[in-house]
């Protein structure tokens, strides 16, 4: 007996469970993911009685203000400021570094290259001809040695 009792609790229990949360498990529970289209859609969410996808969006502007809000508190008390002036250093002691070095290395080729003994075109005439007399000279030794030779065997 004490089984049907309790069956008969259990299920006036659910009865009236169901009464008192339908109304809110209809507004709840409603998928309106194949309906709308993304989070913004607004008049579709309250043409389908979408509360939780509009409480989603509520929670969304939410974060997205309080976000907004601690931007604004950062560029307020001046954070934003220091740090931006901070990477402007940076940026500048980069910049100023690597001209240094450019100007160092034109200057070091620079002098290397005025410092280099080039011979100029008077005196690589001279040393060109001065070649050019070894080596008519060596070829008329060479012709006049090979005619001794040629006048020795006739």
């Amino acid at each position: 007996m004490g089984s049907v009792i309790s069956k008969a609790a259990s299920s006036f229990g659910g009865v009236l469970g169901n009464a008192f949360t339908a109304p809110f498990k209809t507004i709840f529970s409603a998928a309106c993911a194949d309906v709308c289209a993304g989070p913004w859609d607004v008049i579709c969410f309250v043409e389908h009685l979408c509360v939780f996808d509009l409480i989603k969006l509520l929670m969304i502007l939410g974060l997205c203000y309080i976000i907004l809000l601690f931007c604004y508190l950062l560029f307020k008390v001046g954070i934003c400021q220091c740090i931006g002036r901070s990477l402007c250093k940076m940026y500048w002691a980069a910049c100023k570094t690597y001209w240094y070095a450019v100007e160092d290395i034109t200057c070091f080729l620079w002098h290397k290259i005025k410092n280099t003994n080039v011979e100029t075109g008077a005196e690589f005439e001279t040393l060109n001809q001065g070649i050019v007399r070894v080596i008519v000279m060596e070829v008329i030794s060479r012709q006049v040695s090979s005619f001794n030779f040629q006048q020795k065997t006739i």
